[in-house]
Protein backbone atom coordinates (compact mmCIF):
# COMPACT_ATOMS: atom_id res chain seq x y z
CA UNK A 1 0.00 0.00 0.00
CA UNK A 2 1.28 3.43 -0.86
CA UNK A 3 2.57 5.43 2.11
CA UNK A 4 2.06 9.16 2.19
CA UNK A 5 2.77 11.74 4.84
CA UNK A 6 0.39 13.01 7.51
CA UNK A 7 0.85 16.53 6.18
CA UNK A 8 -0.33 15.48 2.76
CA UNK A 9 -3.33 13.70 4.15
CA UNK A 10 -4.25 16.64 6.35
CA UNK A 11 -4.12 18.88 3.30
CA UNK A 12 -6.28 16.43 1.37
CA UNK A 13 -8.90 16.24 4.09
CA UNK A 14 -9.18 20.01 4.18
CA UNK A 15 -10.73 19.90 0.72
CA UNK A 16 -13.27 17.17 1.20
CA UNK A 17 -16.14 19.16 2.65
CA UNK A 18 -16.86 22.84 3.13
CA UNK A 19 -16.52 23.33 6.88
CA UNK A 20 -18.85 25.72 8.72
CA UNK A 21 -16.81 28.65 10.02
CA UNK A 22 -18.17 28.16 13.54
CA UNK A 23 -16.47 24.79 13.81
CA UNK A 24 -13.03 24.47 15.39
CA UNK A 25 -10.18 23.28 13.18
CA UNK A 26 -9.99 19.88 14.87
CA UNK A 27 -13.59 19.62 16.06
CA UNK A 28 -15.41 16.67 14.46
CA UNK A 29 -18.20 17.58 12.05
CA UNK A 30 -21.38 15.64 12.68
CA UNK A 31 -23.13 14.33 9.57
CA UNK A 32 -26.88 14.87 9.35
CA UNK A 33 -27.16 11.53 7.58
CA UNK A 34 -24.54 8.88 8.43
CA UNK A 35 -22.63 7.53 5.44
CA UNK A 36 -22.63 3.74 5.16
CA UNK A 37 -19.24 2.34 4.13
CA UNK A 38 -17.28 -0.87 3.66
CA UNK A 39 -13.57 -0.02 3.54
CA UNK A 40 -10.27 -1.84 3.50
CA UNK A 41 -8.22 -0.19 6.25
CA UNK A 42 -4.49 -0.66 6.63
CA UNK A 43 -3.70 -2.87 9.61
CA UNK A 44 -7.07 -4.68 9.63
CA UNK A 45 -7.48 -8.23 8.35
CA UNK A 46 -11.16 -7.77 7.57
CA UNK A 47 -13.03 -4.88 5.89
CA UNK A 48 -14.39 -2.12 8.12
CA UNK A 49 -18.18 -1.98 7.89
CA UNK A 50 -20.47 0.58 9.41
CA UNK A 51 -21.51 4.23 9.09
CA UNK A 52 -19.39 7.36 9.09
CA UNK A 53 -21.06 9.59 11.66
CA UNK A 54 -18.54 12.42 11.86
CA UNK A 55 -15.14 13.49 10.54
CA UNK A 56 -12.32 15.95 11.05
CA UNK A 57 -9.32 16.99 8.96
CA UNK A 58 -7.30 14.01 10.16
CA UNK A 59 -9.82 11.31 10.96
CA UNK A 60 -13.34 10.00 10.52
CA UNK A 61 -15.52 8.13 12.99
CA UNK A 62 -17.35 4.93 12.15
CA UNK A 63 -20.26 3.39 14.04
CA UNK A 64 -19.51 -0.28 13.47
CA UNK A 65 -22.18 -2.90 13.13
CA UNK A 66 -22.97 -4.47 16.47
CA UNK A 67 -20.68 -2.10 18.42
CA UNK A 68 -21.81 0.43 20.99
CA UNK A 69 -18.93 2.88 20.50
CA UNK A 70 -17.57 4.64 17.41
CA UNK A 71 -14.16 3.83 15.98
CA UNK A 72 -11.77 6.62 14.99
CA UNK A 73 -9.95 5.96 11.68
CA UNK A 74 -7.14 8.14 10.27
CA UNK A 75 -7.67 8.94 6.59
CA UNK A 76 -4.09 7.91 5.93
CA UNK A 77 -5.12 4.31 6.57
CA UNK A 78 -7.01 4.25 3.25
CA UNK A 79 -5.65 3.87 -0.24
CA UNK A 80 -5.79 7.12 -2.30
CA UNK A 81 -8.56 5.70 -4.51
CA UNK A 82 -10.72 5.00 -1.48
CA UNK A 83 -10.05 8.47 -0.12
CA UNK A 84 -11.37 9.82 -3.44
CA UNK A 85 -14.41 7.57 -3.56
CA UNK A 86 -15.35 8.26 0.04
CA UNK A 87 -14.82 12.01 -0.23
CA UNK A 88 -17.06 12.18 -3.32
CA UNK A 89 -19.88 10.94 -1.16
CA UNK A 90 -19.24 13.79 1.27
CA UNK A 91 -18.92 16.67 -1.19
CA UNK A 92 -22.06 18.30 -2.56
CA UNK A 93 -22.46 17.69 -6.29
CA UNK A 94 -22.49 21.42 -7.03
CA UNK A 95 -19.46 22.26 -4.86
CA UNK A 96 -17.08 23.27 -7.65
CA UNK A 97 -14.37 24.42 -5.27
CA UNK A 98 -14.49 21.17 -3.34
CA UNK A 99 -14.06 19.07 -6.48
CA UNK A 100 -11.40 21.41 -7.85
CA UNK A 101 -9.32 20.99 -4.72
CA UNK A 102 -9.98 17.26 -4.58
CA UNK A 103 -8.66 16.96 -8.15
CA UNK A 104 -5.52 18.88 -7.26
CA UNK A 105 -4.84 16.63 -4.28
CA UNK A 106 -5.33 13.57 -6.48
CA UNK A 107 -2.58 14.96 -8.73
CA UNK A 108 -0.36 15.29 -5.68
CA UNK A 109 -0.97 11.58 -5.03
CA UNK A 110 -0.23 10.87 -8.73
CA UNK A 111 -3.80 9.71 -9.38
CA UNK A 112 -4.21 11.60 -12.66
CA UNK A 113 -7.31 9.70 -13.83
CA UNK A 114 -9.15 10.40 -10.58
CA UNK A 115 -8.04 14.02 -10.77
CA UNK A 116 -9.60 14.37 -14.22
CA UNK A 117 -12.90 12.99 -12.91
CA UNK A 118 -12.96 15.53 -10.10
CA UNK A 119 -11.97 18.35 -12.45
CA UNK A 120 -14.74 17.42 -14.87
CA UNK A 121 -17.33 17.79 -12.10
CA UNK A 122 -15.80 21.09 -10.96
CA UNK A 123 -15.92 22.59 -14.47
CA UNK A 124 -19.52 21.50 -15.00
CA UNK A 125 -20.50 23.19 -11.75
CA UNK A 126 -18.52 26.37 -12.41
CA UNK A 127 -16.85 27.12 -15.75
CA UNK A 128 -14.54 29.62 -14.05
CA UNK A 129 -12.55 26.74 -12.57
CA UNK A 130 -11.35 25.68 -16.05
CA UNK A 131 -8.34 28.01 -16.05
CA UNK A 132 -7.22 26.78 -12.63
CA UNK A 133 -7.65 23.17 -13.76
CA UNK A 134 -5.48 23.82 -16.82
CA UNK A 135 -2.78 25.44 -14.70
CA UNK A 136 -2.82 22.60 -12.16
CA UNK A 137 -2.39 20.00 -14.92
CA UNK A 138 0.41 22.06 -16.50
CA UNK A 139 2.25 22.23 -13.17
CA UNK A 140 1.76 18.51 -12.58
CA UNK A 141 3.07 17.52 -15.99
CA UNK A 142 6.13 19.79 -15.68
CA UNK A 143 7.03 18.43 -12.26
CA UNK A 144 5.64 21.42 -10.38
CA UNK A 145 3.25 21.65 -7.44
CA UNK A 146 -0.40 21.59 -8.63
CA UNK A 147 -1.50 23.37 -5.46
CA UNK A 148 0.20 26.52 -6.74
CA UNK A 149 -2.55 26.81 -9.35
CA UNK A 150 -4.94 28.04 -6.67
CA UNK A 151 -2.59 30.62 -5.16
CA UNK A 152 -3.29 33.28 -7.76
CA UNK A 153 -6.56 35.20 -7.42
CA UNK A 154 -8.77 35.04 -10.51
CA UNK A 155 -8.67 38.83 -10.85
CA UNK A 156 -4.91 39.05 -10.34
CA UNK A 157 -3.21 39.88 -13.63
CA UNK A 158 0.37 40.08 -12.37
CA UNK A 159 3.28 38.32 -14.04
CA UNK A 160 2.76 34.55 -13.54
CA UNK A 161 6.33 34.29 -12.30
CA UNK A 162 5.07 35.85 -9.06
CA UNK A 163 3.50 32.50 -8.24
CA UNK A 164 6.13 30.03 -6.96
CA UNK A 165 6.70 27.17 -9.36
CA UNK A 166 8.56 24.05 -8.36
CA UNK A 167 10.77 24.16 -11.41
CA UNK A 168 14.44 24.40 -10.64
CA UNK A 169 16.44 27.18 -12.23
CA UNK A 170 20.02 27.87 -13.13
CA UNK A 171 21.19 31.48 -12.93
CA UNK A 172 23.78 32.64 -15.43
CA UNK A 173 25.52 35.00 -12.98
CA UNK A 174 27.42 37.81 -14.61
CA UNK A 175 30.52 36.94 -12.60
CA UNK A 176 30.67 33.40 -13.97
CA UNK A 177 33.28 32.56 -16.55
CA UNK A 178 32.09 31.13 -19.83
CA UNK A 179 35.24 30.00 -21.63
CA UNK A 180 36.84 26.59 -22.02
CA UNK A 181 40.05 27.43 -20.14
CA UNK A 182 40.52 24.56 -17.64
CA UNK A 183 40.08 25.30 -13.97
CA UNK A 184 43.50 25.75 -12.35
CA UNK A 185 44.87 22.94 -10.20
CA UNK A 186 44.75 23.78 -6.50
CA UNK A 187 47.17 22.71 -3.80
CA UNK A 188 45.86 21.36 -0.52
CA UNK A 189 46.81 24.66 1.11
CA UNK A 190 44.95 26.71 -1.51
CA UNK A 191 41.87 24.53 -1.18
CA UNK A 192 41.91 24.82 2.61
CA UNK A 193 42.20 28.61 2.34
CA UNK A 194 39.29 28.73 -0.12
CA UNK A 195 37.18 26.60 2.22
CA UNK A 196 37.99 28.88 5.15
CA UNK A 197 37.00 31.93 3.07
CA UNK A 198 33.66 30.36 2.13
CA UNK A 199 33.08 29.28 5.71
CA UNK A 200 33.52 32.89 6.84
CA UNK A 201 31.11 34.06 4.15
CA UNK A 202 28.53 31.53 5.33
CA UNK A 203 29.00 32.49 8.98
CA UNK A 204 28.43 36.17 8.15
CA UNK A 205 25.23 35.55 6.17
CA UNK A 206 22.31 37.41 7.72
CA UNK A 207 18.71 36.55 6.85
CA UNK A 208 16.25 38.11 9.30
CA UNK A 209 13.33 35.95 8.16
CA UNK A 210 15.23 32.75 8.90
CA UNK A 211 15.94 31.11 12.21
CA UNK A 212 19.51 30.93 13.50
CA UNK A 213 21.75 29.62 10.73
CA UNK A 214 24.08 26.74 11.50
CA UNK A 215 26.86 25.32 9.31
CA UNK A 216 27.22 21.58 8.73
CA UNK A 217 30.15 20.25 6.72
CA UNK A 218 30.52 17.17 4.56
CA UNK A 219 33.48 16.20 2.43
CA UNK A 220 32.51 18.47 -0.46
CA UNK A 221 29.76 20.76 0.90
CA UNK A 222 29.11 23.50 3.44
CA UNK A 223 25.42 23.30 4.37
CA UNK A 224 24.04 26.53 5.84
CA UNK A 225 20.55 26.17 7.30
CA UNK A 226 17.95 26.80 9.96
CA UNK A 227 16.79 23.17 9.72
CA UNK A 228 17.62 20.50 12.28
CA UNK A 229 20.93 18.67 12.38
CA UNK A 230 19.09 15.42 11.68
CA UNK A 231 17.69 16.79 8.42
CA UNK A 232 21.04 18.20 7.40
CA UNK A 233 22.73 14.86 7.89
CA UNK A 234 20.10 13.38 5.55
CA UNK A 235 20.57 16.02 2.84
CA UNK A 236 24.33 16.02 3.23
CA UNK A 237 24.27 12.29 2.53
CA UNK A 238 22.12 12.86 -0.55
CA UNK A 239 24.55 15.45 -1.88
CA UNK A 240 27.56 13.21 -1.39
CA UNK A 241 25.72 10.35 -3.14
CA UNK A 242 25.01 12.71 -6.05
CA UNK A 243 28.68 13.68 -6.17
CA UNK A 244 29.78 10.02 -6.29
CA UNK A 245 27.21 9.26 -9.00
CA UNK A 246 28.55 12.03 -11.21
CA UNK A 247 32.15 10.95 -10.64
CA UNK A 248 31.13 7.52 -11.93
CA UNK A 249 29.23 9.00 -14.88
CA UNK A 250 32.24 11.16 -15.80
CA UNK A 251 34.70 8.25 -15.31
CA UNK A 252 36.58 10.21 -12.66
CA UNK A 253 38.54 8.68 -9.75
CA UNK A 254 36.95 8.74 -6.33
CA UNK A 255 38.51 11.17 -3.91
CA UNK A 256 38.88 14.02 -6.39
CA UNK A 257 37.49 17.41 -5.31
CA UNK A 258 36.18 19.54 -8.16
CA UNK A 259 35.21 22.54 -6.04
CA UNK A 260 37.36 25.53 -5.18
CA UNK A 261 37.19 24.61 -1.52
CA UNK A 262 33.63 23.43 -1.01
CA UNK A 263 30.22 24.09 -2.56
CA UNK A 264 28.02 26.23 -0.29
CA UNK A 265 24.43 24.97 0.06
CA UNK A 266 21.79 27.18 1.71
CA UNK A 267 18.56 25.47 2.79
CA UNK A 268 15.88 27.57 4.50
CA UNK A 269 12.89 26.27 6.41
CA UNK A 270 10.63 28.99 4.95
CA UNK A 271 10.17 30.31 1.44
CA UNK A 272 10.19 33.93 2.67
CA UNK A 273 13.71 33.47 4.03
CA UNK A 274 14.84 31.95 0.72
CA UNK A 275 13.45 34.94 -1.20
CA UNK A 276 15.10 37.40 1.18
CA UNK A 277 18.43 35.61 0.80
CA UNK A 278 18.16 35.67 -2.99
CA UNK A 279 17.36 39.38 -3.07
CA UNK A 280 19.67 40.71 -0.36
CA UNK A 281 22.64 38.32 -0.48
CA UNK A 282 22.65 37.08 -4.08
CA UNK A 283 21.26 40.25 -5.66
CA UNK A 284 18.50 38.25 -7.34
CA UNK A 285 15.18 40.06 -6.75
CA UNK A 286 13.31 37.96 -9.33
CA UNK A 287 13.39 34.66 -7.42
CA UNK A 288 9.68 34.30 -6.74
CA UNK A 289 9.06 31.89 -9.60
CA UNK A 290 11.59 29.23 -8.57
CA UNK A 291 12.15 26.72 -5.78
CA UNK A 292 15.94 26.84 -5.94
CA UNK A 293 18.89 28.48 -7.66
CA UNK A 294 22.47 27.60 -8.52
CA UNK A 295 24.77 30.64 -8.50
CA UNK A 296 28.14 30.35 -10.21
CA UNK A 297 30.43 33.21 -9.31
CA UNK A 298 34.01 33.10 -10.47
CA UNK A 299 35.25 29.76 -9.19
CA UNK A 300 32.70 29.55 -6.37
CA UNK A 301 29.36 27.75 -6.36
CA UNK A 302 26.42 28.73 -4.14
CA UNK A 303 23.12 26.83 -4.20
CA UNK A 304 19.97 27.97 -2.37
CA UNK A 305 16.57 26.36 -1.67
CA UNK A 306 13.67 26.40 0.71
CA UNK A 307 12.44 23.21 2.35
CA UNK A 308 9.24 22.15 0.64
CA UNK A 309 6.67 19.95 2.38
CA UNK A 310 6.90 17.26 -0.29
CA UNK A 311 10.15 15.52 0.63
CA UNK A 312 10.54 13.65 -2.66
CA UNK A 313 10.07 16.82 -4.72
CA UNK A 314 12.49 18.73 -2.51
CA UNK A 315 15.12 15.99 -2.76
CA UNK A 316 14.83 16.13 -6.55
CA UNK A 317 15.31 19.89 -6.70
CA UNK A 318 18.18 19.77 -4.20
CA UNK A 319 20.05 17.29 -6.34
CA UNK A 320 19.09 18.95 -9.64
CA UNK A 321 20.54 22.32 -8.67
CA UNK A 322 23.62 20.75 -7.14
CA UNK A 323 24.32 18.88 -10.38
CA UNK A 324 24.56 22.28 -12.07
CA UNK A 325 27.23 23.29 -9.56
CA UNK A 326 29.17 20.07 -10.15
CA UNK A 327 29.04 20.43 -13.93
CA UNK A 328 30.15 24.06 -13.75
CA UNK A 329 33.29 22.91 -11.94
CA UNK A 330 33.87 19.89 -14.20
CA UNK A 331 37.03 20.47 -16.28
CA UNK A 332 36.22 24.08 -17.30
CA UNK A 333 33.45 26.72 -17.05
CA UNK A 334 32.35 25.97 -20.64
CA UNK A 335 28.62 25.23 -20.64
CA UNK A 336 26.71 22.33 -22.08
CA UNK A 337 23.79 23.16 -24.37
CA UNK A 338 20.83 24.07 -22.19
CA UNK A 339 18.84 20.91 -22.94
CA UNK A 340 21.77 18.67 -21.93
CA UNK A 341 22.59 20.72 -18.84
CA UNK A 342 19.01 20.52 -17.57
CA UNK A 343 18.36 16.99 -18.80
CA UNK A 344 21.43 15.61 -17.03
CA UNK A 345 20.45 17.37 -13.79
CA UNK A 346 16.94 15.91 -13.97
CA UNK A 347 18.31 12.45 -14.79
CA UNK A 348 20.65 12.36 -11.79
CA UNK A 349 17.91 13.75 -9.51
CA UNK A 350 15.46 11.09 -10.67
CA UNK A 351 18.09 8.34 -10.37
CA UNK A 352 18.85 9.21 -6.74
CA UNK A 353 15.39 10.35 -5.58
CA UNK A 354 13.84 6.92 -5.84
CA UNK A 355 10.50 8.07 -4.37
CA UNK A 356 10.10 10.90 -6.85
CA UNK A 357 7.48 10.51 -9.56
CA UNK A 358 9.08 13.26 -11.66
CA UNK A 359 10.83 10.84 -14.11
CA UNK A 360 7.57 9.07 -14.92
CA UNK A 361 5.76 12.40 -15.27
CA UNK A 362 8.45 13.62 -17.63
CA UNK A 363 8.19 10.45 -19.72
CA UNK A 364 4.41 10.85 -20.01
CA UNK A 365 4.73 14.54 -20.90
CA UNK A 366 7.48 13.93 -23.46
CA UNK A 367 5.57 11.06 -25.06
CA UNK A 368 2.40 13.13 -25.34
CA UNK A 369 4.36 16.05 -26.82
CA UNK A 370 5.87 13.83 -29.51
CA UNK A 371 2.64 11.93 -30.25
CA UNK A 372 0.86 15.18 -31.11
CA UNK A 373 3.63 16.12 -33.53
CA UNK A 374 6.07 17.94 -31.26
CA UNK A 375 9.68 18.02 -32.46
CA UNK A 376 12.44 17.27 -29.90
CA UNK A 377 14.87 19.21 -32.11
CA UNK A 378 12.99 22.37 -31.19
CA UNK A 379 13.74 21.72 -27.52
CA UNK A 380 17.40 21.10 -28.34
CA UNK A 381 17.60 24.60 -29.84
CA UNK A 382 16.26 26.38 -26.72
CA UNK A 383 18.75 28.42 -24.71
CA UNK A 384 19.19 30.37 -21.49
CA UNK A 385 21.01 33.08 -23.39
CA UNK A 386 18.23 34.10 -25.77
CA UNK A 387 15.48 33.67 -23.19
CA UNK A 388 13.73 30.87 -25.09
CA UNK A 389 14.24 28.37 -22.23
CA UNK A 390 12.03 26.96 -20.79
CA UNK A 391 8.85 25.96 -22.57
CA UNK A 392 6.28 23.60 -21.07
CA UNK A 393 7.89 20.57 -22.68
CA UNK A 394 11.53 21.66 -22.21
CA UNK A 395 12.35 19.84 -18.99
CA UNK A 396 10.47 16.58 -19.76
CA UNK A 397 11.91 16.19 -23.27
CA UNK A 398 15.45 17.10 -22.19
CA UNK A 399 15.30 14.66 -19.27
CA UNK A 400 14.14 11.77 -21.44
CA UNK A 401 16.58 12.67 -24.24
CA UNK A 402 19.55 12.46 -21.86
CA UNK A 403 18.23 9.16 -20.50
CA UNK A 404 17.94 7.91 -24.09
CA UNK A 405 21.60 8.79 -24.75
CA UNK A 406 22.78 7.19 -21.51
CA UNK A 407 20.85 4.02 -22.33
CA UNK A 408 22.49 3.53 -25.73
CA UNK A 409 25.59 5.74 -25.84
CA UNK A 410 26.81 6.23 -22.27
CA UNK A 411 30.59 6.18 -23.04
CA UNK A 412 30.09 8.50 -26.03
CA UNK A 413 27.94 10.82 -23.92
CA UNK A 414 30.79 11.31 -21.45
CA UNK A 415 33.28 11.98 -24.27
CA UNK A 416 30.83 14.43 -25.85
CA UNK A 417 30.66 16.39 -22.59
CA UNK A 418 34.47 16.40 -22.43
CA UNK A 419 34.62 17.81 -25.96
CA UNK A 420 32.27 20.67 -25.04
CA UNK A 421 34.22 21.39 -21.86
CA UNK A 422 37.35 21.57 -24.02
CA UNK A 423 35.72 24.20 -26.23
CA UNK A 424 34.12 22.15 -29.03
CA UNK A 425 30.79 23.06 -30.64
CA UNK A 426 28.21 20.63 -29.31
CA UNK A 427 26.62 19.84 -32.66
CA UNK A 428 29.97 19.26 -34.35
CA UNK A 429 31.07 16.94 -31.56
CA UNK A 430 27.72 15.14 -31.66
CA UNK A 431 28.36 14.06 -35.25
CA UNK A 432 31.79 12.78 -34.27
CA UNK A 433 30.83 10.99 -31.05
CA UNK A 434 27.33 9.72 -31.87
CA UNK A 435 27.65 9.43 -35.64
CA UNK A 436 24.47 11.47 -36.21
CA UNK A 437 23.49 15.11 -36.35
CA UNK A 438 21.03 16.71 -33.94
CA UNK A 439 18.09 16.29 -36.32
CA UNK A 440 18.71 12.55 -36.74
CA UNK A 441 19.16 12.09 -33.01
CA UNK A 442 15.89 13.90 -32.33
CA UNK A 443 14.05 11.69 -34.82
CA UNK A 444 15.53 8.48 -33.36
CA UNK A 445 14.53 9.56 -29.86
CA UNK A 446 11.00 10.41 -31.02
CA UNK A 447 10.58 7.02 -32.69
CA UNK A 448 11.83 5.26 -29.58
CA UNK A 449 9.54 6.99 -27.09
CA UNK A 450 6.49 6.62 -29.35
CA UNK A 451 7.05 2.85 -29.40
CA UNK A 452 7.36 2.53 -25.62
CA UNK A 453 4.32 1.18 -23.80
CA UNK A 454 5.48 2.10 -20.30
CA UNK A 455 8.17 4.07 -18.55
CA UNK A 456 11.33 2.13 -17.73
CA UNK A 457 14.09 3.72 -15.67
CA UNK A 458 17.75 2.93 -16.23
CA UNK A 459 19.18 0.46 -13.71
Amino acid sequence: MRKFSCLLVLALLMVLVVVPTVSGEHEPIQLDRPLRITLKVEGRNTPLRGEITSWSFGDFWVQREGKATSMRVPWLKLQPRKVYETSRRLIDRDDADGYLRLGIEMLILDEATLAQRAFSIAKKSDSKTASIVAKAIELYESGGNPRDATEKNEDDQEDPRDSPEQRPSQIDDSQAESGATPWPEMTDEERAAATARLRRFAAETEVSRAGPLEIYETEHYLLVTDLTEREMRLWGGQLEAMYDTLLTTMSMPRGINLFAGKCVIYIFAQRDAFLQFEEEVMNNPDAGWAAGFCHQRGGDVFVAFYRQANTAEFAGILIHESVHGFMYRYRSPARLPTWANEGLADYVAGHLSTKSIRPMRHWVHAKQFIEIGGDPLRVMKLSYRDGSWPTDEAYPVSHMLVQFLLRYKAPEFKLWIDDIKNGADWETSMKERFGVDAETLAKGFADEIKSEKRYTALP
